[in-house]
């Protein structure tokens, strides 16, 4: 009738145990190819990571050299000047509360990922001092007889003539 062909026992437990060697080669593969996807992840986040902190370095080294310079008020720069001192005193709130924040972080890695940040604060925040030093200096001395009385420019700005649009 039918033709069988006789296996024997060893034969079975042969081929079991080779087929639990080649599940245990494809778990350990499985594992291995895990492990080689997670470097690679890793490597693919990390790197454009670390190289935005090397730019974003370069460039507060950068700035530190253009803001690290006195400030020289002259008649063709001033308004340039008291523009950028005008805007930085605007957000000087918020710089605040940026450098109060630098004590309070404990972590090293939101330390070495806030210190260009925090860098960038601190030039700001002495930037605008060294603005302020050369505006204040600029201004006459005060005249100690009481018949003149100096005028501070918000003064003078508020009883102005509307006659007409000023632009700034």
């Amino acid at each position: 009738m039918y033709n069988s062909i006789a296996i024997s026992p060893t034969d079975f437990t042969f081929a079991s145990d080779v087929s639990a060697l080649v599940i245990d080669c494809i778990k350990v593969l499985k594992r291995v190819s895990n492990i080689i996807y997670a470097f690679l992840l890793l490597l693919v986040l990390a790197i454009p990571i670390i190289l935005l902190l090397i730019l974003v370095l370069y460039l507060v080294k950068l700035l530190e050299k253009s803001y690290s310079r006195d400030v020289v008020l002259t008649s063709a720069n001033y308004k340039e000047i008291r523009a950028e001192y005008i805007h930085i005193d605007s957000k000087m709130d918020s710089l605040k509360r940026a450098s109060e924040l630098k004590d309070k972080i404990k972590n090293p890695v939101l330390m070495v990922i806030g210190a260009p940040i925090f860098s960038l604060v601190r030039m700001t925040i002495t930037r605008r001092n060294k603005i302020h030093i050369a505006l204040t200096a600029i201004n006459p001395p005060k005249l100690k007889n009481s018949d003149f009385k100096p005028v501070t420019e918000s003064d003078l700005w508020n009883i102005r003539p509307e006659a007409y649009d000023y632009v700034l």
